[in-house]
């Protein structure tokens, strides 16, 4: 029987890849938590949408997410097993983003989440990540990846367009996603 626990974090540290040991409170595991919460947010909202092809999507971000959280555990100075996030996937991220923006009409109000339950989850997702790049940028001075930022910053409008189309397309009787009653 596997066990899921291992003591080594009972006095308040966990360790990163190679070893280092950081207190649970320091911004790096502030930073890696908000990225699980996103990661489980996307994870409801991947289960709720009648979407197969949203579906796939919100998947493969989850995926891209555990790459972004072994990038944040692990110090630039050290070799990783895990490929780093890099420009070709901030620019994978903006191929989407445009590609799904598209038949988005122009927003003229504020857009109030709760007009789909795996839009409302992908808006609570995109806030998470927001709070994740700024956790990210306090943790930046043990981590040094400079593309993590824009990454993060992409998924966020990502998650932001995903959340309008599930949204706009759910709720037929709206004539547009930032429809209030």
């Amino acid at each position: 029987m596997p066990r899921f626990y291992t003591k080594t974090g009972d006095k308040g540290t966990s360790a990163i890849f190679g070893g280092y040991r950081h207190k649970k409170s320091s911004p790096l595991f502030r930073a890696l938590g908000a990225l699980d919460e996103v990661n489980g947010l996307i994870g409801i909202a991947r289960t709720i949408t009648k979407k197969p092809q949203l579906a796939r999507v919100l998947l493969e971000l989850q995926n891209d997410l555990f790459r972004v959280g072994a990038d944040v555990a692990t110090p630039m100075r050290q070799k990783t097993l895990a490929t780093r996030i890099g420009e070709h996937d901030v620019q994978k991220l903006e191929v989407r983003i445009d590609a799904l923006a598209k038949d988005i009409p122009p927003l003229t109000q504020f857009v109030i989440p709760g007009e789909s339950a795996s839009g409302a989850y992908l808006h609570f997702a995109r806030a998470v990540a927001r709070r994740a790049e700024r956790d990210v940028i306090h943790a930046q001075k043990l981590l040094a990846n400079p593309t993590l930022i824009p990454w993060l910053n992409r998924l966020s409008s990502l998650l932001f367009v995903l959340a309008l189309q599930e949204d706009f397309s759910t709720k037929n009787k709206f004539k547009h996603p930032s429809y209030r009653a």
